[in-house]
């Protein structure tokens, strides 16, 4: 998955929010294996109160990624409530290259 090519700027920014105290899920810790990694998503995303969303070059060529952003579309538009996805677009991406479904968030 292309996604995991940012794995480690992923865990810092994780780390980094987590030493000022906030609750965060990251795939390593939320997975659960043997289950489906579409069901696993899913179950992650409705469980959450907010969703990060990090956009990079290689989550928008990862249809994992997608997938995700997708799936957090969805989970914002049943709670009607979109304020519950926090987007964080790391590096500068054109807004082109920026999927409508997350340019509607």
């Amino acid at each position: 998955m292309k996604c995991h090519y940012d794995k480690t700027w992923v865990k810092e920014f994780h780390d980094n929010l987590e030493s000022m105290g906030f609750i965060l899920c990251i795939d390593e810790k939320t997975i659960i294996v043997g289950k489906h990694i579409g069901e696993n998503i899913i179950q992650t995303i409705d469980s959450s109160r907010k969703v990060i969303l990090i956009t990079t070059e290689n989550c928008l060529n990862s249809d994992w990624g997608l997938y995700e952003l997708e799936v957090t579309r969805m989970h914002a538009f049943q709670r009607d409530n979109e304020n519950i996805v926090i987007v964080v677009i790391k590096n500068d991406i054109p807004k082109e290259r920026i999927p409508h479904v997350l340019l509607s968030i």
